[in-house]
């Protein structure tokens, strides 16, 4: 067994040694070799050479192999997705060369990390949330048939629009979760929430002016009424508060957050409702 002083030496040889040779070779296979390394190579510490190592991993999990079949590791369809990384996203550049070529090298690892995590991924709902939020619905969307076959569909759609969507306020284009939600198998879909215990009812939504025909509503009127009043400011679009009747049927789900209750409405149903602005006495 060596102990970590024995490791050390190690590793700073074998750094060392990739230092002294400078192979054009390498860095063209190798490009996170390309950052401006000191030239006094005896300071580098132990932590340095770890991330050494775990560069060397990188390079033989992805620069071994020929592009065709690096993209044949990749199960999932990733066309169009940003790559963004959290927990900070910088899209911008540095005006300094080697800061930009830092930032650079780093951003490139980061990818292929992820890219390594979710090609390793044989759950699509789990590959899903190893990605940046802001990517998740294009993955989903690009890759519905394998969420599908692994009964993932209907949870998937569930996580998007709760991590776009505030209950009971709409985020992103409402079409799209009318289609999605249209596309769910209803009975999977209402084994996800709570069982509803009512035939009929009359249930709220508080929202910017205007947003009456979205999906999220509630059985909880105190609740709605605190939304719409959260919106009240007309600076920031007017908060009003509407109310609908509805029977079992029109309910897709029932989900239970830690303050409210949000029942979740078919597209068909919400499209020609009947719904009024609350008014306290009618």
């Amino acid at each position: 067994m060596t102990d970590s002083c024995t490791e050390q030496d190690r590793l700073t040889k074998r750094w060392n040694a990739r230092l002294n040779a400078r192979s054009l070779s390498d860095y063209a296979l190798f490009p996170h070799l390309s950052v401006i390394f000191e030239k006094n190579a005896r300071n580098i510490n132990y932590m340095a050479a770890l991330n050494f190592r775990k560069c060397l991993d990188l390079r033989k999990k992805f620069y071994n192999s020929t592009d065709s079949k690096r993209e044949n590791k990749m199960k999932w369809n990733i066309a169009d997705i940003t790559f963004l990384h959290p927990p900070d996203v910088f899209t911008g550049t540095f005006d300094n060369a080697k800061m930009q070529a830092r930032h650079e090298q780093q951003m490139q690892i980061k990818l292929e990390e992820i890219k390594a995590a979710i090609a390793g991924e044989a759950d699509p709902l789990k590959a899903m949330k190893k990605l940046h939020t802001k990517d998740q619905l294009k993955f989903f969307q690009n890759n519905e048939e394998p969420f599908r076959d692994a009964d993932r569909f209907e949870e998937a759609v569930l996580t998007l629009f709760g991590k776009f969507n505030g209950p009971f306020s709409s985020g992103g284009d409402a079409a799209v979760w009318n289609t999605l939600f249209a596309a769910c198998d209803t009975t999977r879909l209402y084994s996800l929430g709570n069982p509803i215990t009512f035939s009929s009812a009359t249930v709220y939504r508080g929202s910017v002016s205007g947003c009456m025909r979205s999906l999220s509503w509630t059985p909880d009127r105190q609740r709605a009424e605190w939304f719409a009043e959260r919106w009240k400011n007309p600076s920031l679009g007017g908060g009003e508060l509407y109310e609908v009747d509805i029977v079992k049927t029109n309910i897709l789900v029932s989900l239970q957050h830690r303050h409210e209750e949000e029942l979740i409405l078919t597209p068909e149903f919400i499209k020609s409702a009947e719904i009024r602005a609350f008014k306290t006495a009618r």
